[in-house]
């Protein structure tokens, strides 16, 4: 069953605390941006799955490339409201994990290389905090270390996959359901081709640190990215840049889990990321290598055209895919909500990243198409969300 909750922007604490809590709300409305479109691809029997990733080829999965373009002019040309899309944000509330799994920090998939040195270690890590932008932020690795199997860190993780032409490849994605994983649509597939067109061998890491999955590691079995981005030429920026991630149970204990169960999983809210303060997560390649999960947080710099906000930020390829997450963290005892309450939510995802001395990165705003693709990815099993 699809369980949904619809969130007004301006929403009373009692109406937070029911939608919160509700279990079996009817299916979210679908707003008219224009005609919902999705590509889907299922794994097939024959697929290698874990085994086709030995500790080689995760050494070797580079970032893409894609996402890396200069966002200034792109910035100076927008209008000043860069949503397609108007009318009541929509969302659903995140899950805690129901199964407490002890991290395991001995299940090494590879040796990545050299060790990231540690902060204040060395005169080379320099933070950036603006940009020729102009766009604030601030920039750290996630720490201590460890903290990234405790919720709701311990939704994030590293998405590995191989691209068609066999090389292997990473991102970044996050938990958003009992079995959904929500990732940049170019994680998923190239933008062009059709069928053809989607990557495969999707393996998620979550809490990824350094070569090692202390939450195990997960198979996908579908893979479904909006039309905007497989018909959309595999450019950036796109104005639905995003795709879900359906992954196999597997044995935890001796007992069948689903990945939600194990890490949590964050909620969703559309038509949030503009305006909004976020906490960007990733594994960007330009910091620490990308072995060690990164935070960047700020507030959106503007809107960029088709449907994207930029935002400032040093992280770059590998982080792509990466959540947004509003109201990132735990409340504290005597916390009152405000005017926009949903707590851990993604409200877009790493799409596009503007190199130095620009510093900033933009995702796609979710709007009525991440409804549809929630929806269609929710119903294509019993247990999915």
């Amino acid at each position: 069953m699809i369980v949904h909750s619809m969130l007004k922007r301006r929403i009373s604490l009692m109406s937070a605390i029911l939608a919160a809590t509700a279990l079996c709300l009817p299916p979210l409305s679908s707003m008219s941006v224009q005609a919902q479109q999705h590509l889907s691809l299922d794994r097939t029997v024959d697929a290698q799955g874990i085994a086709y990733w030995t500790p080689g080829r995760l050494r070797n999965a580079q970032p893409l490339s894609s996402g890396l373009i200069d966002l200034g002019e792109l910035m100076e040309a927008a209008e000043p409201d860069g949503a397609e899309a108007t009318g009541e944000a929509e969302g659903h509330p995140g899950n805690l994990h129901a199964f407490n799994v002890q991290p395991d920090w001995t299940n090494r998939l590879f040796e990545p290389g050299e060790e990231p040195k540690s902060l204040g270690s060395t005169s080379d890590i320099e933070p950036k905090d603006i940009g020729t932008f102009g766009a604030h932020f601030s920039s750290s690795r996630v720490f201590p270390a460890g903290i990234e199997t405790f919720y709701p860190y311990s939704t994030i993780g590293k998405l590995f996959f191989t691209l068609p032409n066999g090389a292997p490849a990473v991102c970044s994605a996050a938990v958003v359901s009992f079995r959904l994983v929500v990732t940049a649509g170019q994680c998923v597939h190239q933008g062009f081709g059709g069928q053809s067109g989607f990557h495969s061998n999707f393996l998620f890491v979550p809490a990824y640190q350094q070569g090692v999955a202390p939450l195990l590691i997960w198979d996908w079995q579908r893979a479904v990215v909006t039309g905007e981005w497989s018909n959309g030429g595999g450019t950036v920026p796109n104005a639905a840049d995003y795709a879900l991630i359906e992954t196999q149970d597997q044995l935890v204990n001796g007992v069948t889990r689903r990945i939600g169960e194990v890490t949590g999983g964050l909620g969703w809210q559309t038509l949030s990321l503009l305006p909004n303060h976020v906490h960007m997560f990733g594994y960007p390649t330009n910091l620490d290598g990308g072995e060690i999960m990164h935070q960047v947080t700020g507030q959106s710099f503007g809107p960029i055209a088709p449907n994207n906000a930029a935002y400032g930020s040093d992280m770059g390829p590998g982080a792509g895919g990466g959540p947004f997450v509003q109201n990132f963290g735990e409340l504290a005892l005597g916390h009152i909500d405000g005017l926009n309450p949903l707590r851990n939510a993604v409200v877009g995802v790493s799409s596009a990243f503007s190199p130095p001395p620009g510093f900033a990165q933009a995702g796609s705003i979710f709007d009525s198409r991440f409804v549809d693709l929630f929806n269609n990815a929710c119903a294509n099993r019993p247990g999915n969300c």
